[in-house]
Formats: structure tokens, C-alpha cells, sequence
């Protein structure tokens, strides 16, 4: 995760581990790759994940891989 990118903005932190994109489930992280894939930079996206045992949520506006 980059310091700072989208994520990290969304509150995600190191560790956590995204178990739904917008009500799709997340098995592997290249499924989750596969995912975004299909997304646009500025697209906003629905994010269930765990972090220490408990789930949250949050939506992460995506960027692109040269911000």
C-alpha cells in the first residue's frame, strides 16, 4: 500500500485484508487485481475488510499507478 495513496486515505492500513469489493467477494489478491482491472481511475469503490479479527468498511476512490 502506498503512504498516502488511496487507500490509505480510505483509513485502510497494512495488515488488512479486503475480503469484498463492491459486494463481490475477495478470495486472492490477484482476483482483487483482476477486479480494479476492470475499474477506472476516480472511480469509487464499496470495501469490506478485516483488520486485528474485526470487519469494517469504507470506499477507497481509486487512482491510477502513476499518481
Amino acid at each position: 500500500m502506498a503512504r498516502g495513496g488511496p487507500a490509505a486515505e480510505a483509513g485502510l492500513e497494512p495488515g488488512d485484508v479486503i475480503t469484498s469489493l463492491d459486494g463481490r467477494a475477495v478470495n486472492s489478491g490477484q482476483e482483487l487485481l483482476a477486479m480494479l482491472r476492470d475499474r477506472a481511475p476516480g472511480d469509487e469503490v464499496d470495501v469490506v475488510f478485516e483488520r486485528d479479527g474485526d470487519e469494517g468498511t469504507t470506499t477507497v476512490t481509486l487512482g491510477s499507478s502513476t499518481d
